[in-house]
């Protein structure tokens, strides 16, 4: 008996996946903040990111500067490693891995 039944899309783990399969540490600070904002904006992609910075700074106690210096520093190597297409800033970088995100949440649920 065959089972054409679908796991349900996590978008969070999907997106951990994504992430790493562009050679961040998933370990890192910056890894875990990249993965909050992405999620957010994929919640309301028009929100400013400077908004969703601090909603997170204000989450995990740090600084707005704190937060974008480490996603900075996670996509950055991502682009050292030679896993993006092209060098990215962090305000180019989400809205491309939100799209990623939704695009793959949609073709799921066909």
């Amino acid at each position: 008996m065959e089972h054409d039944q679908k796991h349900p899309f996590q978008r969070e783990t999907a997106l951990q996946i994504f992430l790493e399969e562009l050679d961040m540490p998933a370990d890192s600070t910056g890894f875990r903040l990249l993965t909050h904002a992405v999620l957010k904006s994929a919640e309301n992609p028009e929100r400013e990111l400077s908004e969703i910075f601090d909603e997170i700074a204000a989450e995990e106690e740090l600084s707005a500067r704190r937060v974008y210096r480490s996603i900075r520093h996670v996509v950055l190597l991502a682009w050292e490693n030679e896993s993006l297409p092209r060098r990215m800033s962090v305000e180019t970088f989400i809205p491309y891995a939100v799209r990623w995100l939704l695009e793959s949440e949609e073709a799921n649920k066909s």
